[in-house]
């Protein structure tokens, strides 16, 4: 299994000098779960230091519109009744990414086989679920899903978290909301993150220069604007706490679904 775009991004920052020239800004895929699933990926979650974390962006599940399932509770019903005949299927950008993660788990907890499907990336995923090649996925949320459900192509069931979504989901029910579900809460951050090694006095300007961009009400729009939730300023030793915290709640995701690197 090669490393994905992303892991060799990493890569690069952490062969370079630990000296705050090179930045990743990555999510918990790259930074996280690279390192724990993929033996191909020689560096670890720890090799990084978060520098500032930037917006949270909610997961959704995705539907092909022809699936007989409007809410997260009546997927959960559909896989259980298809899971020996013919097993629900989901996408995700590639064996032992969160999506797939998310998959595994969702079969683990309505106690049904589901198809796993791997893409190179959310573009050939988006046109299969179009297409009906595939049941299901669970994706970051997009504004142009909305464009595609007007048009009948695909459905948005439900979110894997709190937090109002846009209109037209502005009422779109959560896990929380669920019974199948409760307890499925899960999001996606993007981060900023220097080399483990980094002189802290660099890295609290870096901390510093990223937190006034993100005031900056131009860039707030438009992170906004995709429904991200702007993470409040956190200091360099807040934001190691919360990556740690990070770190072992996706190394408990891995052991829960029991994952292991083909």
């Amino acid at each position: 299994e090669w490393p994905s775009a992303g892991a060799i991004a990493a890569n690069k920052v952490l062969a370079a000098p630990a000296d705050g020239h090179s930045l990743f800004q990555g999510s918990p895929s790259e930074l996280i779960l690279s390192g724990m699933v993929n033996r191909s990926v020689r560096y670890r979650p720890e090799d990084f230091q978060l520098v500032a974390p930037v917006a949270i962006s909610p997961l959704v599940v995705v539907v092909n519109d022809k699936l007989p399932a409007r809410t997260l509770d009546e997927l959960v019903a559909l896989a259980r009744t298809r899971a020996k005949d013919a097993p629900l299927s989901y996408g995700s950008t590639g064996p032992g990414t969160l999506y797939h993660l998310l998959g595994e788990l969702f079969a683990k907890r309505a106690g049904a086989n589901a198809t796993h499907v791997p893409y190179k990336g959310g573009a050939p995923l988006l046109q299969d679920l179009l297409g009906g090649q595939i049941d299901f996925a669970f994706m970051p949320y997009q504004a142009f899903y909305a464009d595609y459900a007007r048009q009948g192509k695909l459905r948005v069931i439900g979110a894997l978290s709190g937090g109002r979504l846009p209109a037209p989901f502005e009422d779109l029910p959560s896990s929380a909301d669920s019974v199948s579900m409760k307890g499925f809460d899960f999001s996606i951050w993007t981060a900023y993150a220097v080399k483990k090694g980094t002189p802290q006095p660099v890295a609290e300007r870096l901390n510093a220069a990223i937190e006034s961009g993100l005031a900056n009400a131009h860039a707030r729009a438009q992170l906004e604007a995709q429904a991200k939730t702007i993470f409040q300023p956190m200091s360099l030793e807040a934001a190691e706490k919360f990556y740690r915290a990070e770190i072992a709640r996706y190394r408990e995701l891995v052991r829960t679904v029991g994952y292991e690197s083909p």
